[in-house]
């Protein structure tokens, strides 16, 4: 799930729609890339595109995350109605997220 949250984090850089087909050859969406160590997520290195690491369940946590942040739930109810499993999936999301953040603002450094 920390993969999840670090793409997350920069959710503009991970847009599947916005691959043309030199491009998904590059990024290692179908086969590894050509580029040695592609990409740097966190602290781990991948020859494939990272969307691809992440389960169909997660890949749902996270399209209900927004949804979560603006303050709402999937199902009719209130807190106690939703999915155990959910809540908890979502809380650690947004944890892992904000660390992700507070990651690249160090990064970043002083203004």
């Amino acid at each position: 799930m920390w993969l999840s949250a670090e793409i997350s984090a920069q959710p503009n850089q991970w847009d599947c729609h916005r691959c043309s087909p030199a491009r998904q050859i590059d990024w290692g969406c179908t086969q590894n890339s050509p580029i040695p160590d592609r990409w740097q997520v966190g602290e781990n290195t991948y020859q494939r595109c990272p969307l691809k690491a992440i389960t169909p369940m997660t890949r749902k946590v996270l399209d209900y995350y927004p949804h979560y942040r603006a303050g709402h739930l999937p199902q009719m109810g209130g807190l106690n109605d939703q999915p155990a499993w959910l809540m908890a999936a979502l809380a650690h999301v947004h944890s892992q997220t904000q660390a992700a953040q507070a990651k690249q603002l160090d990064r970043l450094g002083p203004k």
